[in-house]
């Protein structure tokens, strides 16, 4: 792991006179001494402004009894400085403040204003308790949140020690500070190509702006109390100025918070706002031109989750004393809708401690050491990176941990190159490095090629300290293509009515309605109108018939399905099986379907501009529909799903049916199959032609299985926001008038992936999940 600086807190051997807390080197016979101390220190992430200050530090003494602090511990000693001197040692004054043979443990608070009740029992000669410390907590006032700071605040504990050992020498204690903010750095870059369309300006006041939304603005005190159970903190922004050569690098703070995906409510969040005037010929400057970052890539690095009871590892989180840094590059323009800003696909991720290390190299006492600055890697197109960095003691050797892979478009794990020079696309993808061999430092320069099946690749690198062989650091990249698709699998279907009610086991309870608008019988023919009665209510996977892969981390994940007759629908009659009304509509019936083994809903996402297409979220209109006419038309999402099988429908005779069946429809995925958390998607829609077009032109109807996404426009017409267009099959779609349009056309819908998904935990209410499930018929 490549570490960040940390204060380290050094108690070292000086002279001074007895009564001093801090001074130039003197006599400090029987002190116990502590030395905030740059030292010979070899700082790999130097902090900077606020970050290194200490205005004023807290110092609590605590007999350790067994090497352990209960909470009931009484204070023992105390001291509280001001504006302190990080170059100077720090003295806890006589070593006769101790009782010799017995063990402390010295807990220190830095920049931090010490509750009056404290401060009072203090000087009445009360005893603080450890628990006291524990419950002390800090809430951050300004606003914007950690702005026109001093400091930030810290805390630490020693080691249990002696502190009298009864001789005249100076006591050492080492100690570490922490800081209790978690640091967000943002570094964005405007691509060549995009600087040669667009050039960025200083719009309006208040539109050179990140917005940064739900920064937690409260935090326990001491580390290792859990997370500070707070509540939505709101939206605050911040001004950036635009560096030269388009680069945007801005610092943020948080104190630590924890969220579950998709949840607008709590969940921390960035939108960067960038002005741009494009440069043809009578264009108007774009003020609003916003992309979202979301930090729920942060996931799964933790290295001390909360305490038991105080918070969900599996949740999203931002930790204390934890830098995160993301790398950026625009590549096409944004949004213009402040409330609907375009996800930056791309995004580079890392997450370390935030500090220093000590590492003499050259002395006597050097020891091996192995640092790295990416842990986490994520590529672009180019066939050349170099932004690797490795910092050794000696030198390194830097090779593959493991296969090249990528995933197919059944989500099954594919090694690169695996079906050899005649099928396989990927073959001759491998990845190589390049370094200076014999170096203790260097860059690590990767040469890689984006996979020409449109999937992104994945990789690890093992870099081992030569002479130290158990010193290894790994780095896991994924290489994205200029466009990529992924894909999740789809299980579960049902569709709202015109009220927006649902018919979903997931959220329960059902609600039935004769407005379900679309129904689709066993011999896939499609009946519409209001008031029917009948199929497609509920549309769900057998889940008995699912194949089961297992990721990397050993957990269970659905693929594709066994046969073609694994579908079921779930629908209210309104004859009660004896040819009588049943006026209640309590009669549940079901029928199989023959249909697709692939259920999997598609990701495509778009990160390079082209002629032949307008990169941007298509706007809909008052009743939420995709909005008509050319100029939308040729507009494609940059980040879009399209519903699988189970939303694949045929048979509508117009277009407002098309448009109301893909407003009502809902799909859902699983998170985690193991742990019975699933996410539903609504907010689909009718997809513009060029969107059409982009499907066309990436999806493959191959047999083989090298390819990120199955043929998913089959049929020989399809509904879009400019009506019915052929679709010619040989990797367009356009409007075609000759000859007969036979059957109705079809709609395949698709959604904009800036708007979330529904967490649903279906292990909450179903006991044995996932060897017991619920049941599939509605409440």
């Amino acid at each position: 792991m490549a570490l960040l600086p940390m204060l380290l807190l050094f108690v070292t051997t000086s002279c001074t006179q007895e009564d001093e807390i801090q001074a130039d080197m003197g006599n400090y016979d029987n002190q116990v001494l502590i030395r905030i101390s740059t030292g010979d220190e070899r700082t790999t992430r130097a902090a900077s402004g606020i970050e290194g200050v200490v205005n004023t530090l807290h110092l609590f003494v605590f007999e350790a009894t067994g090497g352990i602090l209960s909470a009931e511990t009484k204070c023992h000693y105390s001291l509280s400085l001001q504006h302190v001197d990080i170059t100077k040692p720090v003295s806890l004054g006589s070593k006769k403040n101790f009782d010799s043979e017995k063990e402390y443990k010295i807990c220190l608070i830095a920049n931090y204003d010490l509750p009056t009740e404290v401060e009072s029992k203090i000087e009445n000669g009360g005893q603080l308790a450890v628990s006291d410390l524990n419950s002390l907590i800090e809430t951050e006032m300004n606003k914007p949140p950690f702005t026109n700071l001093e400091a930030l605040l810290m805390e630490g504990e020693s080691d249990a020690v002696e502190l009298n050992d009864e001789t005249s020498e100076p006591i050492e204690v080492p100690a570490t500070l922490t800081r209790a903010a978690a640091k967000i750095v943002l570094n964005i870059a405007l691509s060549s190509e995009f600087l040669g369309s667009y050039t960025p300006f200083v719009g309006l006041a208040g539109n050179n702006q990140i917005t940064f939304t739900n920064p937690a603005l409260t935090t326990n005190v001491r580390s290792g109390q859990g997370i500070y159970r707070g509540s939505a903190s709101g939206t605050f922004t911040y001004d950036y100025e635009m560096e030269e050569g388009g680069i945007i690098t801005y610092t943020l703070y948080s104190y630590a918070c924890e969220w579950v995906g998709g949840d607008l409510e709590t969940a921390s969040s960035l939108v960067i706002n960038i002005p741009v005037q494009p440069k043809k010929p009578e264009s108007s400057p774009l003020e609003i031109n916003s992309y979202a970052i979301s930090l729920d890539k942060f996931t799964y690095q933790t290295v001390n989750p909360a305490p038991e009871g105080m918070g969900d590892s599996r949740d999203y989180s931002l930790q204390r004393n934890y830098e995160y840094t993301i790398e950026a590059t625009v590549r096409a323009l944004g949004s213009n809708e402040p409330s609907e800003p375009v996800p930056l696909e791309g995004v580079g991720f890392e997450a370390m401690e935030w500090g220093t290390i000590n590492i003499d190299i050259d002395g006597e006492t050097s020891g091996d050491f192995l640092s790295v600055n990416y842990h986490e890697l994520s590529l672009t197109d180019d066939t050349k990176n170099s932004v690797l960095h490795f910092d050794a003691s000696d030198d390194v050797t830097v090779a593959l941990a493991g296969d090249v892979y990528y995933y197919n478009k059944f989500g099954q794990r594919k090694v690169v190159g695996e079906g050899g020079s005649w099928n396989d696309p990927t073959y001759g993808y491998d990845v190589k490095f390049e370094y200076a061999e014999g170096e203790v430092t260097g860059n690590v320069t990767i040469l890689s090629e984006p996979l020409p099946n449109n999937a992104p690749k994945y990789f690890r690198i093992k870099i081992t300290n030569n002479h130290n062989k158990n010193l290894v650091e790994y780095v896991d990249v994924v290489q994205y293509p200029l466009n990529y698709v992924t894909s999740t699998f789809g299980y579960y279907s049902s569709l709202r009515d015109e009220d927006g009610r649902g018919c979903d086991f997931l959220d329960g309870p059902t609600n039935d309605s004769d407005n379900r608008y679309t129904k689709e019988n066993n011999n896939n023919e499609l009946d519409t109108g209001e008031g029917v009665n009948g199929y497609f209510v509920v549309k769900y996977v057998r889940w008995n018939e699912v194949d089961m892969e297992q990721d990397d981390n050993g957990k269970k994940v659905p693929t594709l399905l066994k046969s073609n007759h694994t579908l079921d629908y779930y629908y209210y009659d309104d004859d009660d099986g004896n040819g009588n009304s049943n006026s209640n509509r309590s009669q549940w019936n079901s029928a199989s379907v023959n249909t697709h083994k692939n259920p999997r809903m598609y990701h495509v996402r778009i990160t390079a501009s082209s002629d032949e297409y307008t990169l941007g979220v298509p706007p809909l209109d008052e009743n939420g529909y995709t909005q008509g006419g050319e100029d939308v038309g040729n507009m494609v999402s940059p980040s879009f799903m399209i519903a699988s099988q189970l939303g694949a429908f045929q048979g509508f005779p117009n277009y407002q049916e098309a448009q109301v069946h893909c407003s009502r429809y809902e799909e859902t995925t699983f998170l985690d199959y193991q742990e019975g958390i699933v996410v539903k998607y609504k907010n689909w829609r009718v997809p513009t032609p060029a969107e059409l077009t982009i499907i066309g032109k990436t999806q493959t109807n191959s047999k083989n299985n090298y390819s990120a996404i199955d043929e998913v426009l089959a049929l020989d017409q399809y509904w879009c926001s400019l009506g019915k267009v052929w679709n010619t099959k040989d990797q367009t779609v356009s409007n075609h008038s000759s000859g007969g349009w036979g059957r109705q056309p079809a709609v395949r819908c698709v959604r904009d992936a800036n708007e979330p998904g529904k967490i649903i935990r279906i292990k909450d209410t179903t006991t044995d999940w996932p060897d017991q499930r619920p049941s599939v018929t509605p409440y």
